[in-house]
């Protein structure tokens, strides 16, 4: 199996000529699709969507990562093994969302591309490693061990009893803002009330358990399905009430130990 998360959109050919080369080198691999909407050029996004998709997956499972802001430049391409899937990649940080110490890390000849287009290396370089790998082929044969790679720490957060700073890393297809901060962070029996604030916005949120607990307008914290903090309202997109984005940072500050009244 060989799993795709790009930023590629679905408006150009990019995704289709991917799959394309993928069911050219290998007729029976099974191709599937996690994300093609990351957000464009977006490290941070990028691994909230590897971090949050990977464990599910069967063992042997080649993940190809094409969110490639630097192609064509003197960046390194990337293969990772843990022992259990294989990873592929841009070596521009993505990798730091599930790397451990056990993995092994390759970094990629390109001699053997000398032809690729140095716009398009998802296509003339990950597909076919990706492909390679899915096939049994060891990573050896692709690279060599790689002594360091680019790294960019994920989640990245830090919490204090007075106050929480985080970033937006992902928004998703209804709205809700899921920010870098693990679930238990926050303790909902502690205190139920917070302040959010950025450069560009401030307002009050409630914890709750889910999205059925919010009032019509009620701004709330929930305990995210991927491991993370999110913030929404019911049946509405948060991120588009108070125009947020990906890589906006956040400060969660406690402002009540009673749980707050319905608005």
């Amino acid at each position: 199996m060989i799993a795709l998360i790009t930023d590629f959109g679905y408006t150009d050919h990019f995704v289709g000529v991917v799959k394309g080369v993928l069911k050219s080198l290998d007729p029976g691999a099974e191709v599937v699709d996690i994300s093609h909407s990351v957000k464009s050029y977006s490290i941070l996004n990028a691994q909230f969507i590897l971090y949050s998709s990977y464990r599910y997956f069967p063992e042997g499972t080649v993940f190809c990562v094409i969110v490639d802001p630097g192609v064509g430049t003197e960046r390194k391409g990337l293969i990772a093994a843990d022992g259990r899937y294989f990873f592929v990649m841009p070596d521009n940080g993505i990798i730091s969302a599930v790397i451990t110490d056990t993995m092994k890390l390759y970094h990629i000849d390109m001699a053997p591309f000398k032809n690729a287009s140095s716009t398009f290396h998802g296509r003339d370089v990950f597909a076919p490693v990706a492909s390679g790998l899915s096939r049994g082929t060891p990573p050896e044969r692709y690279g060599k061990p790689a002594d360091s790679v680019v790294t960019a720490p994920f989640p990245r957060y830090t919490a204090a009893p007075e106050s929480m700073k985080c970033g937006i890393i992902h928004i998703d297809k209804f709205g809700n803002a899921i920010t870098s901060l693990p679930v238990n962070t926050i303790d909902f029996e502690a205190c139920s009330l917070y302040s959010v604030s950025s450069g560009r916005y401030r307002f009050k949120s409630i914890c709750v358990r889910t999205y059925g607990d919010l009032f019509k307008g009620q701004c709330g914290i929930i305990r995210g399905s991927s491991g993370f903090i999110e913030l929404a309202l019911s049946m509405s997109s948060i991120a588009e009430k108070h125009r947020m984005s990906i890589g906006d940072q956040l400060t969660l500050r406690p402002l009540s130990t009673t749980r707050a009244p319905a608005p």
